[in-house]
């Protein structure tokens, strides 16, 4: 898995980012490109469109992918199209696959997720160690050309996402932005109060954790929805679990039945790290949470490509590359 380091001012932090990443970057642009369900045009004429979304919610973003753009030798709308891909490919006009099975135990600081999706990425992931010149330092694993993706903060500020389908366009805020925003938060009040702000617009559960809250938000086309986090422990896939909406559990039946295997396991389970990596590393029945790769008729194959686990009181983080439950967790600890 590619490391790298960062820091500096937005446009230093992204130059580097270009010029470190920029093999990656350009076939992670080769896949996407290839499964954008957009013509040239109207690709650049979107990717413009949620440039100027992000601009008006901080301008340092866009510096900061002008700058990739450019240490990486490609358009920068093409860097806002990879910041915005959720949007872009979640929506009525892409496709969905269902991807990531996220974990929190309340009020303890542990979280973790699996991230799943495309085999075609799983060589182009970076863990990113990003050290601003303004606001906490923060170590998130990403897509080659992205802000952010999951990850935790000098501050204890934890994150995790799981995509969720849409029935509407997404004109929001784009979801990655929103993760990195949250991992500059300072605590969990802060976090709480942009996800109303900017909840909405998008198709997306994220999970924020910190040392003794958790917070739960489907972040839907229309606002962010709340549901209820009882008990020991939370788990999510990639269905909505607050009523009314456009799709039900019913409607993916992998989200439903990964959900289902969690709560199972879970329930009078000690909370521990050691049981969150073992709920994680499920890997039997039908739709197994530890997914090994599997042919998806538009995405090629699909699977677990990361598995990350999140001690947010200890400020630590173990990432596991790959679905091979035996293989060992990189460690990490953000600098304070």
């Amino acid at each position: 898995m590619n490391e790298i380091i960062l820091s500096g001012s937005p446009r230093q932090i992204g130059f580097r980012h270009g010029k470190q990443l920029k093999s990656e970057i350009h076939r992670a642009l080769d896949y996407y490109l290839d499964h954008f369900h957009f013509t040239s045009g109207e690709l650049k004429r979107t990717a413009y469109y949620f440039a100027g979304v992000i601009r008006d919610f901080n301008p340092d973003y866009i510096v900061e992918m002008d700058a990739i753009a450019e240490g990486a030798g490609v358009e920068p709308y093409l860097v806002y199209a990879l910041n915005s891909r959720s949007e872009l490919m979640c929506s009525p006009h892409g496709s969905f696959e269902p991807e990531c099975s996220s974990i929190g135990f309340s009020g303890t600081g542990l979280a973790g997720q699996n991230w799943d999706w495309a085999k075609e990425l799983y060589p182009l992931i970076a863990v990113a160690d990003i050290r601003p010149d303004k606001g906490p330092n923060f170590i998130t694993m990403l897509e080659p050309g992205m802000l952010a993706k999951i990850g935790m903060n000098s501050q204890g500020i934890g994150v995790m996402l799981n995509i969720l389908p849409a029935d509407k366009p997404l004109k929001g805020l784009p979801v990655h932005i929103l993760l990195r925003a949250l991992l500059e938060c300072r605590d969990i009040t802060q976090a709480r109060q942009l996800l109303t702000d900017h909840g909405g617009g998008k198709a997306s559960h994220i999970m924020v954790a910190s040392e003794d809250e958790l917070l739960s938000v489907e972040c839907s086309p229309v606002q962010p929805l709340w549901p209820d986090i009882n008990g020991s422990f939370y788990a999510h896939t990639n269905h909505y679990l607050c009523p009314g909406q456009a799709h039900s559990k019913e409607t993916f039946t992998g989200s439903s039945y990964r959900i289902d295997t969690l709560n199972k396991f879970l329930k009078d389970k000690p909370v521990s790290a050691d049981v969150l990596e073992q709920a994680l590393n499920i890997n039997d029945g039908e739709y197994p949470v530890l997914r090994d790769y599997t042919p998806h008729s538009l995405f090629g194959e699909t699977g677990t490509l990361v598995t990350m686990l999140l001690d947010c009181r200890q400020r630590k983080i173990k990432i596991r590359h790959g679905h091979d439950s035996s293989e060992p967790f990189n460690k990490y600890r953000v600098k304070e």
